[in-house]
């Protein structure tokens, strides 16, 4: 703010000497300013309180300094209306130009909005004709399956037919036409502390148990992958009682998830022994239901090994389900006083369950391939034996999980006579690639892990000793005290046996029986 406010009519300035000073007066009615010579536009303060006259008006504190103040605030208004007018100018020919593209994105819009309507009409006429159309491809669809399903078992048939001839010549046969295989296989045998992503109930009684030893009257003699101490398999052990009292002790296992498809096939290996052995139950569970079972036995069997085999249709399968395997036992133990101290007496123990070396398919029983695609296959008797050869080296253990992933009844190759051994030899001799991978020798059944020195084929999971025998001279020897498996080791010696560790790897042969 000004130190003075000024009301005129003229407002004059005239420079002149008056004292030698500056001065500023009324005169007249008029407000006039003296100012030195040689100091033009230079002023000196002079106070004033109220001064008056007919022309004008001063009051307060007036000088020429204000004077010069109000014009240099009066230079930045207009500089300031003047940025402002050319702010407004750019402003307006902003608006112009936004509402101009604004004018041609609502065309485009518009123009869109046309494509968009005649594609939607588009999606709904084909929309229309693949409803039309559905039922007519879902019939061919099963149509082909039920062919397809039928040129296999043919197939299948006129194969196994053309083995018999071919054995029956004395001509190594081989399935090299390979059954086309649709489907993943899930398999698991236990082997793993994971389970294979199996998971324990806790709404039930008790665990199942991973075990790999046999127990008194009751249970298998060992697990059914590997047949000796080495491997595992899951049981539910009344040996064991959790309850005080008499009752029914239950037990669930649950699989991981499988995703729908149209079928499963589910096989598993079980044995139930024991004078007190109850039931085994198997469910498809879907959205957390049991359902009634799809599988069940119950009593007492034998100590060998036994496949299942369950099929599901759509109404288990339409949905993600889970299997379950449930077992029951009615054992219990009491507490008695003897001998100065508490004893624990069992009841109904003698009743364990176990089940091993699952496969899960996402197809249907009858489209699983009986045997290994690429197989020789052998007949003698009743029996048919389809082999297949690995190259590629791994320890035993690993062959024994690669024959066990091939199909569900096989395992490494048990040569139970001379002519069997003969046979293999003159597969291995009639191929070159099968020579050149004999030179590391093949991995084969039998092995001494349990005891030593007595080799046993455990291919069925129930260990049986050897009635023939091919070892070279020397053989077995257990060189540094570790050599527990079988190898057709000695091929200028027609492929005799020899004993080598089960951690070495291997060419192997993969034997199906049916």
């Amino acid at each position: 703010m000004l130190g003075c406010k000024i009301w005129m009519y003229t407002f004059l300035v005239l420079p002149m000497i008056q004292n030698g000073k500056t001065q500023c007066n009324l005169k007249n009615g008029q407000c006039t300013y003296d100012m030195k010579i040689g100091h033009q536009g230079q002023c000196d303060s002079l106070t004033s309180t109220s001064l008056s006259g007919s022309g004008g008006h001063i009051t307060g504190s007036c000088t020429c300094d204000d004077v010069s103040s109000l014009s240099n605030h009066m230079n930045a208004m207009k500089y300031t209306e003047s940025n402002l007018k050319q702010l407004m100018a750019d402003m307006n020919q902003y608006l112009n130009n936004a509402t101009t593209e604004l004018n041609s994105t609502d065309s485009k819009l518009q123009t869109e909005k046309q494509k968009g309507s005649r594609l939607t009409n588009t999606l709904n006429s084909m929309e229309s004709q693949l409803n039309q159309t559905k039922d007519q491809l879902k019939s061919v669809l099963n149509s082909a399956t039920s062919e397809l399903t039928g040129l296999r078992q043919k197939l299948a048939t006129n194969t196994r037919d053309l083995a018999l001839c071919q054995t029956a010549l004395g001509t190594p046969v081989s399935t090299n036409a390979a059954i086309h295989q649709d489907f993943t296989t899930f398999y698991c045998g236990f082997q793993s502390t994971d389970l294979c992503h199996f998971s324990q109930d806790h709404h039930d009684n008790t665990n199942w148990d991973r075990r790999h030893t046999e127990e008194s009257q009751t249970g298998p003699k060992r697990d059914h992958t590997y047949g000796n101490n080495y491997g595992y398999y899951m049981a539910l052990r009344a040996t064991s009682p959790v309850r005080s009292s008499t009752g029914t002790t239950t037990s669930r296992l649950i699989s991981p998830t499988f995703n729908p498809a149209p079928n499963y096939c589910v096989r598993f290996w079980y044995t139930m022994y024991g004078k007190d052995v109850k039931t085994l139950n198997v469910y498809a569970q879907v959205h957390g239901g049991l359902g009634y079972p799809v599988f069940t036995h119950t009593g007492n069997v034998d100590n060998q090994w036994h496949m299942a085999e369950i099929s599901l249709n759509k109404e288990y399968t339409a949905d993600m389900f889970q299997v379950v395997f449930e077992a029951t036992h009615n054992a219990y133990h009491i507490s008695r006083y003897s001998g100065g101290r508490y004893h624990y007496e069992n009841h109904n123990q003698y009743g364990n369950i176990a089940v091993d070396d699952v496969y899960v398919y996402n197809t249907t029983c009858q489209n699983v391939p009986k045997y290994p695609a690429g197989s020789f296959v052998r007949t003698t008797g009743s029996k048919t034996s389809y082999y297949t050869f690995h190259g590629n080296a791994k320890t035993w253990y690993d062959a024994v999980q690669k024959c066990k992933e091939e199909n569900i009844h096989s395992n490494l190759a048990t040569v139970v006579d001379a002519a069997e051994q003969n046979y293999l030899v003159k597969l291995i001799q009639s191929d070159v690639s099968l020579t050149a991978a004999g030179q590391k020798g093949f991995f084969i059944n039998g092995n001494d892990y349990d005891s030593e020195n007595k080799y046993k084929w455990t291919a069925s999971g129930y260990p049986e000793s050897f009635n023939y025998t091919n070892w070279h001279v020397g053989q077995p020897n257990n060189v540094g005290d570790n050599q527990d498996c079988l190898l057709m080791q000695y091929p200028e010696s027609n492929y005799e046996w020899g004993d080598v560790s089960c951690s070495e790897k291997h060419p192997f042969i993969c034997e199906t029986v049916l």
